[in-house]
């Protein structure tokens, strides 16, 4: 979450193996893409290598262990959410400020 409050709009995720929807979760959440490495084999159906959009959907996904996945995203273009509009936009004003460490 914090990468994203920083302004990330993709995040990369090495990751030995967990459930998928971790990654899907981690991408509708902080409305980032998600750019998914794994060592799991696909043949486990468990963690993949890929590309999560903002709204949690897999863009793409490796078929074969070892493959490269590549996606094509346009970080101009918001997410609109049919019931929020542009939440990420609106976020700033409903976090809570950070004391200084000072």
């Amino acid at each position: 979450r914090q990468l994203s409050q920083n302004g990330a709009e993709v995040i990369c995720w090495p990751v030995w193996g967990c459930n998928p929807l971790l990654g899907a979760a981690r991408a509708c959440e902080n409305h980032v893409f998600v750019v998914s490495s794994t060592y799991c084999s696909v043949d486990l159906e468990w963690m993949i290598t890929g590309v999560y959009g903002r709204d949690g959907k897999v863009l793409s996904q490796a078929q074969e262990f070892g493959e490269v996945v590549v996606s094509e995203v346009d970080l101009g273009r918001p997410l609109i959410w049919s019931s929020l509009g542009d939440f990420k936009a609106q976020l700033p004003s409903h976090t809570p400020a950070v004391p200084s460490e000072e």
